[in-house]
Parts: structure tokens; C-alpha cells; sequence
């Protein structure tokens, strides 16, 4: 039986980074996360990590961006008004495309705000922080338990996953969608483009699919699977070529759709169909055990072969029937 420890939230945070990996911590005293400071102070040494009082909060964001750039875990943790003065290290790091740990300890109020525990940074976190309008994974635990890990439901609760091959159930659209929620069937196969056929069927949203959804085409089953998905949001949601079945026309439309129903989430998006490749936020790249992560058009004009890939493709497939 695992060893039960009873710890207060900096403390699990902190002893959560360092079972992730985290070996270098760097930070600045400010109530109330100090804790997570202190506890990272008599940890780190112990495991052969680095932990380092910065001068200010912009001196230790501006370490914590250098260690993530030589590509080590690291992690920095303030309150507040310390996270503020974090932005600017934080738009770096974000531009850079590096990954970095950074826990908001809340405080009261604006300002320098009180003392005490808070929930008051709610829009500063989550609609920023930092200049040029990037996008960051931001998680806010529930409670001390979570700060550590997660149950089973729990990460269920994070990612949704739409394979490439759909999974339907042998029941009614209506049911394949909600899964047994009260909620309205029709946006989301709006959302897909799918309405006005449904509408067509004999028995609506209660026609049967099938085995697998063998009464419908490829693409209606694809388009079905994704409102499922959309009817169930994750903050984060991984859909593996949900488009291939379709014509480019529904394709566009659907994903013009997708952007503003996931606004809230992110998306990863895996395609072997690059037309729709220059609206995305990013296009990430992997070769040879390395992975770039970066704007349609700086791929276009750094990467030969992505180049290659998209001219391939340019002006193909645009009359394309659904399958």
C-alpha cells in the first residue's frame, strides 16, 4: 500500500514538479506562495537540482527562460502582483516556444491586493499573461489531491480523443451524439454540416445508424463522430484526420465551425490535407527525433521540404466528392 502524506497545496505542487522532472527552480519570495519556495529550497539539494532566490520576480522568469531554452524542466512560482511582473519573460518564453512551469499563487484584490488566499486572477491568467496574444495551457486544481495527480475520470475530463476510424454506436443520431445528456442535438450537427441530411431522414434524429454506423456514408460518419466530440468539450482535444471523407467545401465549412466552437480549447489537429495548414494558430513539424512548432508562413519560407509538401498538394483535391 502506497505511503500516505498528508501536505499542504504549495507543498504537493512543488513535490508534484520535481516527481514530473523538474530539477531547477528559480523564484522569489512573495506571500502567499512562499511555501512552494521554501519546500523547493530543502528538496532540490537533496536530488542534485538547482534552487536559486532570484533579486526580483524578473530575474528569476528571465532564468527560468534561459534553463528552458537549454532544455531542462523548469519551474518558477509567485503570487499576484509577482506574476505581473513576470509578463514580459513570459511573452519571451511563449514566443520562443519553450515549455516552463509557472504557478500563480492568487492574492485578493488589484494592485499590490492582500495577503490571503485567492481566486481573483481568474481573466489575467487565462486571457493572457504577457503581450501578443498567445495562446497558454492553464490549470487551475480543485484541491490539494489534484495538484499531484489525477483519477482516471479526472483525465478523461482533460483530453477528448476523435480517431481516425469514427466509433459509432448501433443506436439512434440523437444518441451517438449526447451519449444520454439533455442538450440539443441539432447545433451540433449543424456545427458538422450534417443537419439538413439528418433532416431528410425518414425518422430525424432518431434514425438507426448501424453496426459501426454502416447505414451511413464515410463522410456523414466522420461528420457524426465529430459532433459527438463537439458535444463533449475537453480543454484539450486531439482529432486525428477528421476531414478525410469530406469534399473541400463541407471541409472549410466545418472547420471554419470547429475554430469558433473550441475557441476555449486547444486543438490538435492532425491532417494529411494541407490546404487549411495557413489558418492555423501553428503547424508543428517532426523529423528526425526533433519537432518545430511554427506559423504556416515561416515554415513556407525556412523548410524546403513542408514547402514541398503544401505546392504538392496546391490546387488538388478541391473538387473532391465526399466519400
Amino acid at each position: 500500500m502506497a505511503e500516505k502524506v498528508l501536505m499542504k497545496g504549495n507543498e504537493a505542487i512543488a513535490e508534484a514538479a520535481i516527481r514530473a522532472g523538474c530539477r531547477h527552480y528559480f523564484g522569489y519570495p512573495i506571500t502567499p506562495q512562499t511555501e512552494i519556495a521554501a519546500y523547493m529550497a530543502k528538496r532540490m539539494p537533496k536530488i542534485g537540482g538547482t534552487f536559486l532566490q532570484a533579486e526580483s520576480e524578473i530575474a528569476a522568469i528571465n532564468m527560468v527562460y534561459g534553463v528552458a531554452g537549454a532544455g531542462f524542466r523548469v519551474m518558477t512560482s509567485s503570487s499576484s502582483p509577482g506574476v505581473s511582473l513576470k509578463q514580459e519573460g513570459i511573452s519571451y518564453i511563449a514566443g520562443s516556444d519553450l515549455p516552463a512551469l509557472i504557478v500563480n499563487v492568487q492574492r485578493g484584490g488589484p494592485g499590490l491586493g492582500g495577503i490571503q488566499p485567492s481566486q481573483s486572477d481568474y481573466f489575467f491568467m487565462t486571457r493572457g499573461p504577457g503581450h501578443g496574444d498567445f495562446h497558454i495551457i492553464v490549470l487551475a486544481p480543485a484541491t490539494v489531491q489534484e495538484m499531484a495527480d489525477m483519477t482516471d475520470a479526472e483525465r478523461c475530463g482533460v483530453v477528448g480523443y476523435l480517431g481516425h476510424d469514427p466509433e459509432l454506436l448501433s443506436d439512434s443520431i440523437r444518441n451517438n451524439i449526447l451519449l444520454g445528456r439533455d442538450d440539443d442535438a441539432w447545433k451540433y450537427l449543424r456545427a458538422v454540416c450534417l443537419e439538413d441530411e439528418v433532416k431528410a431522414m425518414p425518422n430525424g434524429l432518431d434514425t438507426r445508424v448501424g453496426d459501426g454506423g454502416v447505414r451511413l456514408s464515410g463522410g456523414q460518419q466522420q461528420r457524426l463522430a465529430l459532433a459527438r466530440t463537439l458535444a463533449h468539450p475537453r480543454p484539450l482535444l486531439v482529432l486525428d484526420d477528421p476531414f478525410s471523407a469530406l469534399d473541400r467545401k463541407t471541409e472549410e465549412q466545418v472547420f471554419a465551425n470547429l475554430r469558433k466552437m473550441t475557441a476555449g480549447s486547444i486543438v490538435l489537429l492532425i491532417s494529411h490535407r494541407l490546404y487549411l495548414f495557413p489558418q492555423m494558430d501553428g503547424v508543428l513539424w517532426m523529423q528526425d527525433g526533433k519537432a518545430v512548432c511554427a506559423a504556416h508562413e515561416e515554415l513556407m519560407a525556412q523548410n524546403p521540404q513542408y514547402a514541398a509538401l503544401v505546392n504538392a498538394q496546391e490546387g488538388g483535391e478541391q473538387d473532391e466528392p465526399e466519400k
